[in-house]
Parts: C-alpha cells; structure tokens; sequence
C-alpha cells in the first residue's frame, strides 16, 4: 500500500519517460504531487516495476527533468514516485502544484501513521 504525505492534485500535464536506451514513452499525468504522479499512456506495459526512469514533465517554463520509480504499471497507466530532487526541482513541482485546482489531500490516517512511524 502507498502512504502519500504529499497533496495530489488532479491535473493534466505531458510527460515523457525515458527507461534506459528504450524508445521515449508519452504520456498524460492524471494527478500529481511533489512526491510522485499517476499518469496514462499507451505505453504502460513498456514500463518495469522498480526500475529508475528519467520523467520530464512539459508544463511551461521551465520544463522540469525528474528521476522517478515506477511503482506500478498497468496496460494504459503507470504510477511513479519522484527520488532525488534538487531543491530548483521541488520548487519548480511546488510552482506546477500551485498551478493545480481540485487538490486531493492524503487521509488524516495515513498522515498520522506517516508521523508516528
């Protein structure tokens, strides 16, 4: 199960993930957070659980270049978790999250378990 400490906001954004020396996926996130994102693409079964990918988000300016785990992957869609953020990285997802409308926001229980754990 995941445990989110980070909002999710429902928002649409294209995505290219790069998986080594394969062929760029496309994609469209469903909803993100500064901590990873659910995102569809034709693609899904292209992507290997547990694997490092290269997630570039084209939402403006700047265009922000992420690594990310891929955590599931499903015929049309995939969830991923972003590692290692640079500081001008989580500022520039935190920009593209205030951007964002109709925010999810993880259950009091998950935050509370993230808190005691």
């Amino acid at each position: 199960m995941e445990h989110r400490c980070d909002r999710r906001v429902e928002r649409q954004v294209s995505v290219v993930i790069q998986m080594g020396r394969s062929k760029p996926i496309r994609g469209v996130t469903q909803n993100i957070s500064c901590g990873g994102m659910y995102l569809k693409t034709e693609a899904g079964r292209s992507l290997k659980k547990n694997v490092l990918v290269k997630v570039t988000l084209a939402a403006g300016e700047p265009v922000v270049a992420l690594l990310g785990l891929v955590l599931r992957c499903e015929q049309d869609a995939a969830a991923l978790m972003f590692v290692e953020q640079a500081s001008p990285q989580r500022q520039a997802m935190m920009a593209l999250m205030a951007r964002g409308s109709d925010a999810k926001r993880p259950r009091a229980w998950r935050l509370t378990r993230a808190a005691g754990a």
